[in-house]
C-alpha cells in the first residue's frame, strides 16, 4: 500500500523531533576512546584497532571487507530512509527529483520538496550540500563534470527572499 506525501512528511518530522531530543543529551564517553563532546577530536590508531578487532567500542558495528564498514541502521532509521526513497520515486515520476549524485540525496526532498541538483550541475549552477560532499566522494554523475566543477548552494538561512535557485524543478 502507497503512503500519501502527508504521511511521508509527518514521520519525517516526528524523525526531526526524535533527533532533536537525541542531540541535547550529551553522547556517553567510551573508556579509552576520544572524548564525544570535544570539537573535532581526532580518530586515532588505538580506536580504528578497537573498531576493527571487536573490541569494546563496536558494539553494533558491522565489519565489511577490510574493516571499511559502517554500522547497521536501527530499525526506526530504516523505516525512515525507506519513507523516504519511496517519497523521491514519487517526486522523480512527476519529473521533479533529477539528483546528480548516486545514491541521490536526501537533503533536497527533506528540504525542497524536489531536486534540481542534475538539472543545475549540468548547467554549471550550485547544487545542495550533500551532493557537493558526495561529489567529492566520486559519487557524482554528470559527464565531464569533476568535484572541483560543482558549486554548493548557499546555507537556506544565509539566501534573500527569492534568491533561491531551483533550477528545472
Amino acid at each position: 500500500m502507497r503512503r500519501g506525501w502527508f504521511q511521508i512528511l509527518t514521520s519525517m518530522v516526528a524523525a526531526l523531533a526524535v533527533t532533536m531530543v537525541l542531540a541535547g543529551c550529551p553522547p556517553k564517553p567510551t573508556e579509552g576512546g576520544p572524548d564525544p563532546t570535544a570539537q573535532n577530536s581526532p580518530v586515532t590508531d588505538a580506536d580504528v584497532d578497537a573498531v576493527e578487532t571487536g573490541g569494546d567500542d563496536s558494539a553494533g558495528m558491522e565489519a565489511e571487507g577490510d574493516g571499511g564498514g559502517m554500522m547497521e541502521a536501527p530499525a526506526e532509521a530504516q523505516t525512515i530512509q525507506a519513507d523516504i526513497d519511496s517519497y523521491k520515486e514519487e517526486l522523480a515520476s512527476a519529473g521533479s527529483y533529477m539528483c546528480c549524485v548516486s545514491p541521490s540525496c536526501d537533503m533536497c526532498a527533506t528540504h525542497m520538496g524536489g531536486c534540481p541538483c542534475g538539472a543545475n550541475a549540468a548547467a554549471d549552477k550550485p547544487v545542495c550540500a550533500e551532493c557537493k560532499g558526495k561529489w567529492h566522494a566520486g559519487m557524482g554523475t554528470v559527464e565531464g563534470k569533476s568535484a572541483d566543477d560543482i558549486q554548493v548552494m548557499k546555507p537556506m538561512g544565509d539566501m534573500a527572499e527569492g534568491e533561491m535557485d531551483h533550477g528545472d524543478m
